[in-house]
């Protein structure tokens, strides 16, 4: 194994650990068995040399599964079922490599079924799904995005059209941890924007879905302290965020914080149009708007 090792990166360590896993590999020969197997991997997947290697890194079993019978049928099936080309599924399969693993009449078929009777969700809305969040298709039905779905549902008093709209807006809702990660984050929300109710609460996260995804310590809280500090009064920043709740997507240090700067050296009374416009406007806009205002 020793070529597929240097060509792999692996230390003695990660090859010791890879081989306890998977003997066999041991067995294989490197001439009949990985070269072609990493040949084909290479050109059916359209992927450069550093993405096979993590991809045999995270799966290391794909060095011994059949092309015949297993890699090439679970290819044929995602490019069949959810209208993908091949470099499509090949990015995919880059990001949750398991996919090649799994029982496409089951597991895969399965979850992609749930998604179009459990959420009513069309094909071409599933496909952008799975594109977006390959891992869905990994995940238990039972364990982990009936159980979410549920919660969420009943947590947020929803509509089937929310809750719809809120999955394919951040399908991450589907395998978040409830204890750890959603219930946190709702009450973060419910708490610091003073949102009286759970019809307050399904407005903004229905507006921005992908809100709940973000850490509560290292996005959401020290950018709510951005827009208070900048605005200088939480009462205008408060229901600024809950009419735009987008304004917590943007970054802190590579944009709001250098543009604020700019806009106060540049003489630029910060209301809430201000820092509005210097979240949202793309970078030749945001500089002709420094111009024009500075020279009012």
């Amino acid at each position: 194994l020793l070529p597929a090792q240097q060509w792999l990166g692996l230390n003695e360590h990660k090859l010791r650990s890879i081989i306890q896993k998977q003997p066999q590999l041991f067995h294989l020969s490197i001439e009949y068995n990985i070269d072609p197997k990493l040949e084909y991997l290479r050109k059916r997947l359209k992927v450069n040399d550093a993405k096979l290697r993590s991809i045999i890194g995270n799966l290391p079993s794909l060095l011994w599964r059949s092309i015949e019978d297993t890699i090439e049928p679970k290819l044929l099936y995602l490019e069949d079922r959810l209208q993908f080309n091949e470099t499509q599924v090949g990015k995919i399969v880059s990001r949750a490599p398991s996919l090649l693993t799994m029982n496409a009449d089951s597991k895969l078929e399965k979850n992609i079924q749930w998604l179009e009777e459990r959420l009513g969700l069309t094909n071409e809305e599933v496909s952008k799904l799975i594109w977006r969040l390959p891992s869905l298709l990994t995940y238990s039905i039972t364990d982990n995005m009936e159980p979410n779905i549920y919660w969420f549902r009943e947590r947020m008093d929803l509509s089937t059209d929310q809750e719809r709209k809120i999955v394919k807006g951040c399908p991450h809702v589907l395998c978040l941890s409830i204890d750890d990660n959603m219930e946190p984050t709702l009450q973060w929300f419910e708490d610091r924007l003073l949102l009286q109710n759970t019809s307050e609460l399904s407005a903004v996260i229905e507006k921005m879905p992908t809100l709940l995804g973000l850490s509560i310590d290292k996005n959401l809280e020290p950018t709510l302290d951005f827009y208070i500090d900048a605005l200088g009064d939480k009462s205008v920043a408060i229901p600024l965020l809950r009419r735009n709740p987008k304004l917590f997507s943007f970054s802190l240090e590579n944009r709001l914080k250098p543009r604020l700067k700019e806009a106060q050296e540049a003489g630029i009374s910060i209301d809430s149009g201000c820092i509005q416009r210097l979240a949202r406007l793309p970078n030749e806009k945001w500089n002709r708007s420094i111009k024009f205002n500075a020279n009012k």
